[in-house]
């Protein structure tokens, strides 16, 4: 980060802040956004990996956020990246709500 303005460096930690607030927005938690991440891509993406995002500790990388794109299909990717626009393209389905919202530990019971 130290080859980048000032300006650039504050747009890049805005990427985190919005990151976190679509998951908030979502009323979701790190470990269920990881879950999609490991999902859709078949990576092994895990909790830790979003929260160092979401809780400022690392910068989103272009894989971070490939995955989180893929992972959440409705979020905006100008809003993403640039906050420009909408937060979502679309409509978010129950499913995707109801996947999002429940917790890691209803899974189990």
């Amino acid at each position: 980060m130290e080859d980048l303005s000032l300006d650039q460096q504050k747009n890049v930690w805005l990427i985190n802040e919005r990151v976190s607030e679509i998951i908030r927005n979502l009323d979701s938690t790190d470990a269920r956004v990881a879950m999609s991440i490991k999902n859709v891509t078949g990576s092994s993406y895990n909790i830790s990996q979003v929260s160092s995002v979401t809780q400022n500790k690392k910068v989103a990388n272009d894989v971070f956020l490939t995955y989180f794109l893929k992972a959440l299909p409705f979020v905006n990717k100008s809003y993403l990246l640039l906050g420009e626009g909408e937060m979502y393209t679309r409509e978010i389905t129950t499913e995707e709500l109801e996947f999002f919202k429940s917790k890691i530990y209803d899974m189990f019971s």
